[in-house]
């Protein structure tokens, strides 16, 4: 079986709970490992269909013929059933005296998987249903302990669910001049009026160029502490001369920089860009990016440059049947409850937050009770 272990900056997180329980932490001692075994056991009696709040011995002798228990363990509650006077015995009693009293141990529920499981990514780890008992016991989902870059984790977790619906919505205007774009080499030039519709067109376009192979991101973008002691042209060529064209073979290169005016943009082209087009490997997979964000004010283009720039504007309309199908997928993605009217779920978005993206997010939020997690602001208005 695949073992799955803690994220190790999630191991406190466990410790904590389990004293915040009354609990030690020495897996020696602690009570986690007995209310596990106690967890389990209850769920295979169920499996048998074996109800009620008394149990008949002869039933109980039954249910260890599956090997279910240590050899010891095994040994010692047959010899506890042996002695045992009444034809019936209540199961919480039951329960409370072979595990914690006496020590009983289930197979897979013993020191060693407690240890495993409280070791984290430096430990061995411990078997997926063996894990998420310890944690049903802890009163936390399974999924929220492991990495978060782990496929079980993001299978799971709305925020990451929603984000990565939100960040595939629309643009099909941008996406579709991002496509000729690539072909044809061109610099995307980006006017910034609002933070959150640039992030959010910049997160879009990343993951259309994703989905052409999968590969990771390279990512250039304005380093504040560099950039606030070398004026724009010196910063904008220490950035260029950080950039290897040879990752190109298995990644994408992608470069976001600030441009201030016309000269700028004119000085990246002869300069830069086009010595890195010539220095693109013949058997690459990844593509070669670059995003030129004029804040806030308009850059004129001239025809000069018209040839090697495409120029993207952030601006998105929402529509009654864009929304909606939205809403759609992140309900059927969460596992959402059966949505009603969804149209005109869909317009009373459009008319509360058209032209108002950052309302727009909150308020999707919001609908399917998803709580912002402490990057989202960041995540909506700040790109990478």
């Amino acid at each position: 079986m695949v073992k799955i272990k803690i994220a190790q900056n999630k191991i406190e997180t466990v410790k904590q709970t389990i004293r915040d329980k009354g609990w030690k932490i020495d897996r020696n001692t602690t009570k986690l490992l007995s209310e596990a075994n106690k967890y389990k056991f209850k769920q295979i009696l169920q499996h048998k269909k074996i109800c009620g709040s008394q149990i008949k011995i002869t039933k109980l002798k039954f249910v260890i013929q599956d090997k279910i228990l240590t050899s010891k363990s095994e040994n010692d509650f047959r010899d506890y059933l042996e002695k045992e006077q009444e034809q019936e015995i209540e199961i919480d009693y039951l329960l409370d005296e072979i595990f914690f009293f006496k020590e009983i141990r289930l197979k897979y529920f013993t020191h060693r998987e407690l240890k495993g499981f409280l070791d984290g990514e430096k430990g061995k780890g411990c078997d997926k249903d063996v894990f998420e008992v310890f944690c049903e016991v802890l009163d936390i989902p399974w999924w929220s302990l492991l990495p978060e870059d782990s496929p079980e984790y993001k299978l799971h977790n709305k925020n990451y669910i929603l984000s990565e619906e939100l960040k595939l919505f629309d643009h099909e205007r941008q996406v579709n001049l991002l496509r000729i774009g690539l072909y044809e080499q061109k610099i995307f030039i980006v006017n910034n009026k609002c933070n959150c519709s640039l992030t959010w067109m910049l997160r879009r376009l990343e993951a259309e160029i994703y989905s052409f192979h999968k590969l990771k991101f390279r990512h250039f973008t304005p380093n504040k502490n560099k950039s606030r002691y070398l004026s724009s042209a010196k910063y904008h060529e220490t950035v260029f001369h950080e950039i290897d064209i040879r990752h190109l073979k298995e990644e994408n290169i992608l470069i976001v920089l600030e441009i201030e005016n016309y000269e700028q943009i004119k000085s990246m082209i002869l300069s830069y860009w086009q010595s890195l087009i010539k220095e693109i490997p013949n058997e690459n997979r990844g593509k070669l990016v670059m995003f030129l964000i004029a804040d806030k004010s308009n850059v004129d283009i001239y025809d000069d440059l018209q040839t090697h720039v495409i120029e993207l504007s952030t601006e998105l309309k929402y529509d009654r049947e864009g929304i909606a199908g939205l809403i759609y997928k992140i309900a059927d993605r969460c596992k959402h409850k059966s949505l009603e009217r969804p149209g005109e779920i869909a317009n009373k978005l459009i008319s509360d937050c058209q032209d108002k993206p950052l309302d727009l997010l909150k308020v999707i939020y919001q609908f399917f009770s998803i709580e912002r997690d402490k990057n989202w602001m960041k995540l909506w208005t700040e790109y990478p």
